[in-house]
């Protein structure tokens, strides 16, 4: 009877779960815990596609006598056997829930030998990129789905992980490497052990083609128990062009922190894993591992913020993402002492926005800006005390108490730090013209703003350049604008204005030919030469300027500058007969490629000339500047008409070289009217074996471009179960122009196998 009223209890929170899956994406406070894990030795093999197949072992204690089951967490996987203590065990699987039935007695703190067999092929919790690198998600209930676990931020213990891959591949995970062998042409096999507790929600492994970048060694504090020193080891799926010993960063960061707080580090070694795109992960660490993304900047900051959260963010973490406020105001506090983080603005998508850098920076702000100097106090003397009293947990009522017991400060209520104001300075620009009397041998200076204006006096210095040499003069403006008359020499030859003391005003000059004529001659620096032919580019009606721009090209030796002559003489000619050949001489491989984009830019005036469009289809699938090669499929759109655009643009998105800029492409043949074709080529770079960021611009395309409901219902299955929740997410808009009759069915179709919580909620907001 007892047996039968346990399994109709199951059946019914079974239920009630499935239903709750919207409402239960974070973890739960205070969950049930009937055993203590304290080891895990798990044997995997991870195929070269990322199906696994595991044999784990969990070693555990007895909390309450004679306890009826133990639950597991066990998403999509298919149990194999289980056994505790040797022996063969009844079980269920449903629900992401493994049941474990226990048919004899367990007395409190017996120790059982818990045995899982499993396989899993996941579709969320493990990640696969173009680069066929594979790693575990950070974002919450992932650990689930690759591992059978009670996977909850307050369940941690050591580790031994031994896992058979394939052969050529790097394997990187929690704690210590202690072992790599080849097991057969095919496969290799690498342990990695860690003593320190792993909480079970930053079990971690990177597994793909690798290099390590770099390595270097810290040594253990005395304190620590160990005296075998901390390796640091930096993994990269691609070539790095840095200079920087990223592995010395990292250990020099992790010995600061560790000397500052006077803690020892929580794990044994510590991997930083630079990676190319960061697949919409928002928690950019595990247990000694920290992930670094390409496309989030400096390398530097990425490395310091996540060796500071092995301490704050790890050792000591949220049970809740949604209570993160006491983890993030730890590790501000800590940060603001130690480094100079660049405030992040980019705000993500919730509810994982949690973990982003935008909600570091916000308390990073907050504490900058001393907006609550008593709590600020508070919790940095309280901070070695969480560092080292033994706590794991840490919400915002476990931070207030501590601060209050230390202080008898109440914050118990909490608050929420503004928004960033992270304010650009605004650039105000005025125009100065200047007019030269040779009459009176005077210029005046008119002074007028393009909109914005100062109401403060600006001065101006001015330098007269004579064949005698300089003058110096100075003069002042405010307001819309204003006028100055200075006397000069009769052999003035240029006239150059500089604001010195003010870096939010950008003067746009206007100046005689002959002072820009002689300044691009004479001056000695290139940027002032650059600004000269920029002016001269003004003068498209004066009948000598060609000449005096082709005498100066033939001594000019500077490339920015060359290229902008060669810009001004493009305006000047605007598509002349004739000129075709000197911008395609230009564009030429033999010359520097400031100038070549200069000459590509000005190929554009000239629609239809067969060599033209020859040299741009060269260009653009040679393996050159990216700018380049923009350059050259934007004047190609230009000179070409849509029909023979879009033969060539069919033609060039097969070519390798031209991967990058394939969006570029297609969005200007759908511009010139050939919205089908675009959409039929788009549709191709959408399936992932392409880079997220072409994916994601293709499929704005076809977004922006077909309307059609029976194309969508046709796409839509294979685009929601695409690994990339980016994907998934930008897809979930195409269900508007889905009939309104199917809308809703499809949506709750893909719910059903949808466990990101971004996607679910666009989702749910389409059905409304």
């Amino acid at each position: 009877m007892k047996k039968l009223n346990l399994l109709f209890f199951i059946v019914l929170y079974f239920g009630i779960a499935n239903l709750l899956h919207a409402q239960d994406w974070d973890y739960p406070k205070y969950p049930k815990m009937d055993v203590t894990l304290q080891h895990l030795n798990a044997d995997l093999h991870i195929d070269e596609f990322g199906a696994i197949e595991g044999d784990v072992l969990y070693r555990a204690t007895v909390n309450i006598d004679d306890p009826d089951s133990l639950v597991f967490d066990a998403s999509r996987l298919n149990i194999l056997g289980v056994s505790v203590n040797e022996t063969e065990k009844e079980f269920s699987a449903s629900n992401d829930q493994l049941v474990i039935y226990l048919d004899e007695v367990f007395a409190e703190e017996s120790v059982l030998n818990i045995r899982i067999q499993y396989e899993a092929n996941p579709k969320y919790g493990v990640l696969r990129n173009v680069n066929r690198t594979t790693w575990t998600s950070q974002l919450p209930k992932t650990t689930r789905h690759w591992l059978p676990v009670m996977d909850h931020p307050r369940v941690q213990f050591t580790t031994e992980l031994l896992v058979t891959h394939p052969s050529g591949q790097i394997l990187v995970a929690n704690g210590q490497r202690v072992e790599s062998e080849v097991v057969s042409v095919e496969e290799e096999r690498t342990t990695y052990t860690s003593s320190n507790p792993i909480p079970a929600t930053s079990l971690s492994w990177v597994l793909g083609e690798l290099t390590e970048h770099s390595s270097a060694t810290v040594n253990r504090s005395r304190t620590s128990g160990t005296q075998a020193p901390i390796r640091v080891r930096v993994y990269t799926e691609s070539v790095l062009n840095t200079e920087t010993n990223l592995a010395e960063l990292g250990a020099n960061t992790l010995q600061a922190i560790r000397d500052k707080e006077r803690t020892a580090y929580p794990y044994q070694d510590l991997s930083i894993v630079v990676l190319d795109n960061d697949f919409w992960e928002t928690k950019s660490y595990a247990a000694g591992t920290v992930f670094v993304y390409r496309d989030h900047g400096d390398f530097e900051q990425q490395i310091q913020r996540g060796v500071l959260s092995q301490w704050i963010g790890t050792q000591i973490r949220e049970e809740q993402w949604s209570d993160a406020d006491a983890i993030h105001a730890a590790h501000a506090i800590l940060a603001n002492q130690m480094f100079e983080f660049e405030p992040v603005t980019e705000t993500g998508e919730e509810p994982y926005n949690v973990f982003t850098l935008h909600s570091f920076s916000k308390w990073s702000d907050f504490f900058a800006e001393n907006q609550l100097p008593r709590f600020k106090a508070s919790l940095q003397s309280s901070l070695n005390n969480i560092l080292n009293n033994g706590q794991n947990i840490l919400g915002w009522s476990d931070l207030s108490e501590i601060i209050y017991n230390e202080s008898g400060q109440p914050f118990f209520e909490g608050f929420e730090p503004g928004e960033l104001e992270v304010s650009e300075k605004d650039t105000i620009e005025y125009t100065a013209e200047v007019e030269w009397n040779e009459t009176d041998n005077t210029v005046q200076i008119n002074f007028e703003a393009a909109d914005q204006m100062v109401d403060e006096l600006v001065t101006v210095a001015v330098e007269e350049i004579t064949f005698q040499g300089t003058n110096q003069h100075e003069v002042t403006f405010t307001g819309a604008s204003e006028s100055s008359v200075i006397s000069v020499s009769s052999g003035i030859e240029n006239f150059k204005l500089t604001i010195e003391e003010r870096d939010d005003i950008n003067l746009n000059v206007q100046k005689p030919f002959m002072f820009w004529i002689n300044q691009l001659r004479n001056d000695m620096e290139p940027d002032e030469r650059v600004e000269a032919a920029k002016g001269l580019a003004n003068y498209t009606e004066n009948p000598d300027l060609q000449l005096a721009l082709d005498d100066i090209l033939r001594v000019e030796s500077n490339p920015q500058v060359y290229a902008e002559i060669v810009r001004s003489l493009s305006r000047l000619t605007a598509g002349a007969s004739g000129m075709d050949q000197r911008f395609l001489e230009y564009s030429s491989s033999q010359r520097h490629s400031e100038v070549r984009l200069a000459a590509v830019e000005a190929l554009a005036d000239f629609p239809n000339n067969e060599q033209i469009i020859g040299r741009l289809q060269n260009i653009i699938v040679q393996s050159g500047p990216s700018n380049l090669q923009k350059a050259a499929i934007q004047s190609l759109a230009e000179v070409t008409e849509a029909d023979r655009f879009n033969i060539i643009a069919g033609n060039l998105v097969s070519r390798e070289p031209v991967l990058n800029n394939v969006p570029l492409l297609l969005e200007l043949l759908a511009e010139k009217g050939e919205t089908e074709s675009a959409v039929e080529m788009a549709s191709t770079f959408i399936t992932d074996q392409f880079p997220y960021e072409i994916r994601k611009e293709a499929l704005a395309i076809v977004l922006d471009y077909d309307r059609s409901s029976s194309n969508w219902e046709e796409r839509l299955p294979e685009l929601f179960s695409d690994i990339h929740p980016g994907i998934r997410y930008m897809s979930a808009s195409a269900l508007e122009y889905v009939n309104s009759g199917t809308r809703n069915d499809l949506a709750e179709q893909f719910m059903m196998e949808e466990y990101d919580e971004r996607v679910r909620r666009v989702l749910e907001s389409a059905m409304n």
